[in-house]
């Protein structure tokens, strides 16, 4: 790969020959080489619009998707970042990138992948002992609740959780 050139002259019957004609062009035979992140490289986001980060090499268009087909996507010059919005229900969402450069070679299709959690769980009751309304000092209590879509807990006795940490729930 690299700078060619091609020379060419001319005759005629008679002998006669015109000069030497020249011109040169890239040969490329390598497809681009890039990468594409969400959020720089975040597991998961708690909103629906990201941050693409990309890296195209020398390509000279890119194409993102949110399909792996492509469809509808086209081609557009390439950019380091570019904002985006995923639509749909809370749950892993994937971006596709292809790339192609001035000699036409494109490259393989590049992705990544976000976890998309816009909702906090959702509470239905949080009791204490069955709902008793009065306890002795030093007696243990048992805290009931019914919640979904929750993976860690915070308790504490106090409204601002001072000394409280997360826990698995």
């Amino acid at each position: 790969d690299g700078m060619r050139s091609v020379y060419a002259k001319f005759a005629d019957e008679a002998g006669n020959e015109s000069e030497v004609f020249t011109d040169k062009i890239l040969l490329d035979r390598q497809a681009p080489i890039g990468s594409i992140t969400i959020n720089n490289a975040d597991e998961s986001s708690t909103d629906v619009k990201t941050e693409l980060q990309i890296s195209y090499g020398d390509a000279k268009q890119m194409m993102v998707s949110h399909m792996p087909t492509f469809n509808h996507a086209i081609w557009s010059a390439p950019s380091s970042t570019l904002p985006w919005q995923f639509n749909g229900l809370d749950g892993t969402k994937s971006i596709y990138l292809k790339l192609i450069d001035e000699a036409g070679n494109e490259s393989e299709v590049f992705s990544d992948s976000i976890w998309i959690d816009t909702e906090a769980p959702i509470v239905r009751s949080v009791m204490i002992d069955n709902g008793i309304s009065a306890v002795k000092a030093g007696k243990k209590v048992m805290l009931q609740s019914k919640v979904m879509n929750a993976d860690f807990m915070m308790i504490s006795n106090t409204p601002d959780f001072a000394s409280a940490t997360w826990e698995p729930f």
